[in-house]
């Protein structure tokens, strides 16, 4: 007789099944994802299917967390479940961004960062020398803000992509 607790819960094999159920939808919503590239709005491209396609992937992941404490994992199982994991984080960066534009924010920052500037001390806007602070008082460009710009000017079409650039 089997017990109420082995009984109630999903052999890994159905955890397996979901997962690889998940990396499909994961492949839906990277192919959806194509329909955004930069300055698409959001109404031109497959914005419900792209909403019902993520909703979905969050059901199924409640139920991976419901079933996971239920059942004991074989090496074998756990090894399957961590590769289908990678596969489905390795789909996403085939996909564009939807619906945010954080992503070009956190470059921007990465490369002042790189280029050894601060990047909260200025704002992306004062990338463009004709609009810069400094600038504005007259006084002489310090090497940083010069620094600044010179990494906005050779790559002004990721720069250019920085929302709200007015903000440190």
């Amino acid at each position: 007789m089997q017990s109420n607790q082995s009984r109630n819960s999903p052999a890994p094999l159905r955890l397996i099944a979901l997962g690889c159920v998940m990396l499909v939808g994961i492949l839906v919503s990277v192919w959806l994802s194509r329909a955004y590239p930069y300055g698409t709005h959001p109404e031109e491209g497959p914005l419900l299917p792209f909403i019902g396609v993520t909703v979905l992937l969050g059901a199924g992941l409640v139920l991976c967390l419901r079933w996971i404490p239920n059942f004991s994992v074989s090496r074998k199982t756990l090894l399957m479940i961590a590769v289908i994991g990678v596969a489905m984080r390795g789909a996403m960066f085939l996909s564009y961004p939807v619906l945010e534009d954080d992503s070009y924010r956190y470059l921007w920052d990465g490369a002042v960062v790189a280029e050894g500037v601060n990047p909260y001390k200025y704002a992306p806007v004062d990338g463009y020398a004709d609009t810069s602070i400094e600038n504005a008082n007259e006084g002489p460009v310090p090497q940083d803000l010069q620094t600044f710009q010179k990494l906005a000017e050779d790559n002004s079409e990721a720069h250019s992509r920085v929302a709200y650039p007015y903000i440190k």
